[in-house]
């Protein structure tokens, strides 16, 4: 054969190098998620196809994302401020944040809260003393925010009330049955008419510290160093059909791809995509760095962190702030 010949074997075919790009986003209950709903309108998506594809996969809570981190099942996971601080600085994960999901103690917008049932003796939150309470995986968002509201009213865990662990969809069974006393009955499930109709809040997230940087994404560091390219395509679609299903004007086809794609009837989200019954969410998907430092300084200041951690040394706020540029490029 000739060199020439040889060489030419050598040189990649130009379709296996444009080949896209797979991402396994790890995503949460939508649509309170909105992650896994912005891939399904595909024609928001200029790069979806051509750069990057994603792999969506369901986890139940934050805290189990750590070790599939670490085992490299998935490439960009949904996480707490407080089980993100455990992956860095206990596991000692290479992540990097870049996209919003939601937050609380917004004002004028919906927060976490944890419901008795309406016949139960439970007035305040000082009245958790002596009883069980059902959080979600321990050193998730809501688990944290639990201990430290109950903290500030003067009840430790374990001492003077007993945390449970409790899947979002079992915390009405189990509060009902009589299995906890008090309950964090989040969206979807506190808009059910059979459960609203039956419960009452007692207190809510924001108690704790007030506005919260509940939940991000982030990616692993290895992935993000090695598709940088990609991911950053992927952040401009997401925040693209972010922009798209935040505008009041789509809202009902927003709510048809929630029930298409969840297989719930359409009704059972008349509370999605609103002001006052959905979750904060920032217009551009941009992580507040300010406000989540806040909230881990908190968790130092009252014991849950052993050292205080620097947020911004685990931040790539680039990756929306370029999204964000080139979606604000493309209208003008």
């Amino acid at each position: 054969m000739s060199i020439a010949f040889l060489a030419a074997l050598a040189v990649p075919h130009p379709e296996a190098a444009a080949a896209p790009v797979k991402i396994r986003i790890a995503h949460g209950i939508p649509p309170a998620h909105l992650t896994p709903l912005l891939f399904q309108k595909k024609e928001l998506l200029k790069n979806y196809g051509k750069t990057y594809e994603v792999q969506l996969i369901y986890v139940a809570n934050t805290s189990a994302q750590i070790p599939m981190l670490a085992a490299k099942e998935i490439d960009i996971t949904w996480t707490a401020y407080s089980s993100f601080a455990a992956a860095v600085m206990n596991a000692k994960l290479d992540l990097k944040l870049i996209l919003d999901i939601l937050s609380y103690g917004e004002p004028g917008h919906f927060t976490s809260y944890w419901s008795v049932m309406k016949e139960s003796p439970i007035k305040s939150i000082k009245d958790v003393k002596g009883k069980r309470i059902a959080v979600p995986a321990f050193g998730t968002a809501l688990d944290i925010a639990a201990r430290i509201a109950l903290k500030k009213a003067g009840l430790e865990a374990n001492k003077d009330y007993t945390p449970v662990e409790v899947n979002f969809p079992n915390m009405f069974a189990m509060l009902s049955q009589g299995k906890v006393d008090i309950a964090a009955i989040t969206t979807p499930f506190i808009y059910d008419p059979k459960i609203s109709s039956k419960v009452r809040k007692v207190f809510g997230a924001e108690a704790a510290m007030g506005k919260i940087q509940a939940l991000m994404h982030a990616v692993r560091g290895d992935f993000l160093a090695k598709n940088r390219a990609a991911v950053q395509d992927m952040a401009e679609d997401y925040v693209r059909a972010w922009r798209w299903f935040l505008t009041p004007a789509n809202r009902e086809e927003a709510l048809n791809i929630a029930a298409k794609f969840t297989k719930r009837p359409r009704a059972a989200y008349e509370w999605a995509l609103t002001r006052d019954k959905d979750s904060y969410r920032d217009p551009y998907a941009q992580v507040d760095i300010k406000v989540l430092q806040g909230n881990l300084d908190v968790m130092h200041q009252m014991g849950y962190l052993k050292e205080r951690l620097d947020i911004s040394k685990f931040a790539d706020t680039s990756i929306a702030a370029e999204a964000r540029r080139r979606v604000m490029a493309a209208k003008n």
